[in-house]
């Protein structure tokens, strides 16, 4: 039989995500078979499908076989199992793996993303702004607290914009705890 690299396998996901999760599933079950390396743009690819198709089974395999890689692959998850309803998984990924990350050896730093100096920050502004409402969605004020004192946009708006998505969401603790937050944050600045 003819070997498909990891592009092939990237085209084959992208052709077949309209068709449906089981052909796109047999692809990747075919992938961990052979023990083929999962590229960033491969696993971009499945996560593309799996965001298309709520497939989160399919994420789940991929986080599985990843784990923990890729920063920058790990935080697309997060935002996929967010944007699916599951902000739990999102804020367990981020504690396992993207927090306190380290280097990992052997892997590319271009691989890795900014995220792996072995600090929280986000190069990208709108993954800590999903973490941050999904710890707020599923009650981890803590969390939220942990992820705004060392935001980027660690400023006034960015507490009062979460106060009042917490507000809209009937969500009383959330808005409470950031409010709490942002109380600390201003009396460090003047201490």
């Amino acid at each position: 039989g003819v070997e498909f690299s990891d592009t092939t396998f990237q085209m084959l996901i992208r052709a077949r995500s309209g068709a449906g999760s089981e052909k796109v599933k047999a692809l990747f079950d075919e992938m961990i078979a052979k023990e083929m390396a999962i590229t960033t743009e491969l696993a971009m690819a499945v996560i593309s499908f799996c965001g298309q198709k709520a497939d989160l089974e399919v994420a789940e395999d991929l986080y599985a076989t990843i784990r923990p890689t890729r920063t920058q692959v790990l935080s697309v998850l997060a935002k996929l199992f967010t944007d699916h309803d599951r902000p739990e998984r999102a804020c367990e990924i981020y504690e396992k793996d993207i927090k306190d990350r380290q280097p990992a050896q052997g892997v590319p730093a271009a691989e890795q993303g900014e995220e792996a100096s072995g600090s929280c920050h986000f190069s990208d502004a709108r993954m800590e702004r999903i973490l941050l409402n999904a710890a707020l969605k599923c009650g981890r004020t803590e969390l939220a607290k942990s992820l705004l004192s060392n935001s980027s946009l660690a400023d006034s708006s960015k507490h009062v914009a979460t106060i009042r998505s917490c507000v809209s969401e009937n969500n009383l603790p959330g808005a409470i705890g950031v409010f709490d937050s942002l109380q600390q944050a201003g009396h460090e600045a003047t201490s």
